[in-house]
């Protein structure tokens, strides 16, 4: 009867190391599972509440870094750090506006006794709500021509301002809409174009929309703009208003362009797209739409990028414009393995693919430190574009997150993959 005590102790002895066992096998490194979008933007009279949340055995702890890599830190009444890991930008009137706060890169970090993983950077700007004014100027036209009015909006905020419509007479409200119709088209970019001008246009009055993204705030223009409606009664060569390309578009929007000229007579329009195999001219079909100098290309495609030419002519001459499409797609990025065991000694080696536009640059990090060929060499990034890490001879030191970032002009994002080592005693 005595061995029982002793084999009561051995079992428990040995529930007690499998329960060991069980907690360090089920150990996952940090995994970031909602970020920010890239970039945030908040009125001063509202604030921000920004959040952020990882997975991971143990439950990892949330923390913030400005953009340099020093740790954000609470400021009473302006920012707060949650006990949830959200970081919260409270109101503020103007006379307490901090660029080094409110116009500032952020990007979350998670942890755990794993190791340590860092989100996408993160741009945030805090606006403070000012009054502003639009105005609309009379815009010069010849007959039988395209009138384009204008709607002027104030430099400081014309980034964060967007014309929403026009109206006409008071009464007639003009939307933009891929196509036109009869007499008007609302561009994207806030011009209303007035199609086969005449003398009897000068008698209406036109007024534009806006309206503030960030405040919400509504705004008309106070004064009226008209068509000024010349006749030089002499042959006039076309002559463009102006050569801008478009801003970049995303993949499924809209494109527009327009090369809207003057001329006597009214000037005749070509487009054409240049490719590597030649120029080819544009004509209408389902998707494609043109008229009186606007080309419009509906859900834009990565291969609608490139060089588009428009050629206006009349019996006095011709003039042709070139205007650059840029197409921007979301990055995507995928790395394998997700989690790796090694043991001490091997090679280990992620791939990270990539894919949108434009082209992002590759970077690799480990428990969120930069890696490169390091100190003892056995790091190395291979692949044109940086895809591949390769870490040579695991030793101790290895194991942890390792992390691919992909960044181009519009966008940071990240894939998450551990790195286990083999043949521990657990």
């Amino acid at each position: 009867m005595a061995s029982w005590p002793l084999r009561i102790v051995l079992l428990s002895s040995t529930l007690i190391l499998v329960r060991g066992r069980g907690v360090v096998l089920d150990s996952q490194g940090p995994v970031l599972i909602s970020e920010p979008r890239s970039s945030v933007e908040f009125s001063n009279e509202t604030g921000a509440m920004i959040h952020c949340s990882a997975q991971g055995s143990p439950l990892p702890r949330i923390d913030w870094l400005m953009g340099d890599g020093s740790p954000v830190l609470p400021i009473p009444h302006i920012r707060e750090m949650l006990v949830n890991g959200s970081m919260y930008f409270l109101p503020f009137g103007a006379e307490t506006y901090r660029h080094d706060v409110h116009s500032a890169v952020y990007r979350c970090q998670a942890s755990n006794s794993v190791g340590r993983v860092l989100g996408r950077e993160i741009t945030v700007k805090a606006v403070v709500r000012q009054k502003y004014e639009v105005q609309v100027r009379d815009a010069y036209v010849l007959p039988g021509n395209t009138g384009v009015l204008r709607c002027e909006i104030p430099t400081f905020v014309k980034e964060y301002v967007a014309v929403t419509s026009w109206v006409r007479d008071s009464a007639y409200n003009i939307f933009p809409t891929p196509k036109s119709d009869d007499r008007h088209h609302m561009l994207p970019t806030g011009e209303l174009l007035v199609f086969s001008v005449t003398s009897s246009d000068a008698q209406s009055s036109y007024r534009c929309r806006t309206v503030h993204r960030v405040t919400g705030d509504t705004v008309e223009s106070s004064s009226y703009a008209r068509l000024v409606v010349t006749d030089p009664h002499t042959p006039v060569p076309p002559r463009f208003n102006e050569r801008v390309s478009p801003a970049p578009i995303r993949t499924g929007e809209t494109i527009v362009l327009s090369c809207i000229s003057q001329g006597i007579p009214p000037p005749m329009y070509l487009w054409f797209r240049e490719s590597v195999t030649g120029t080819a001219m544009i004509f209408n079909s389902e998707r494609i739409y043109t008229r009186a100098g606007v080309l419009v290309l509906q859900s834009a495609r990565a291969e609608d990028a490139g060089r588009y030419v428009c050629h206006a002519n009349n019996t006095a001459g011709s003039e042709m414009v070139e205007l650059e499409v840029s197409i921007i797609s979301s990055l995507s990025i995928h790395l394998v393995p997700q989690q790796v065991t090694v043991d001490l000694g091997k090679d280990a080696e992620f791939q990270c693919s990539v894919t949108g536009q434009p082209i992002p640059v590759i970077f690799w990090t480990k428990d969120g430190h930069p890696v490169g060929e390091g100190a003892s060499g056995r790091s190395k990034i291979t692949g044109n574009d940086g895809s591949t890490l390769r870490v040579s001879s695991v030793v101790r030191d290895d194991k942890g997150m390792y992390q691919c970032f992909a960044k181009n002009d519009y966008e940071m994002v990240q894939a998450t993959a551990e790195l286990r080592l083999g043949g521990e005693c657990l």
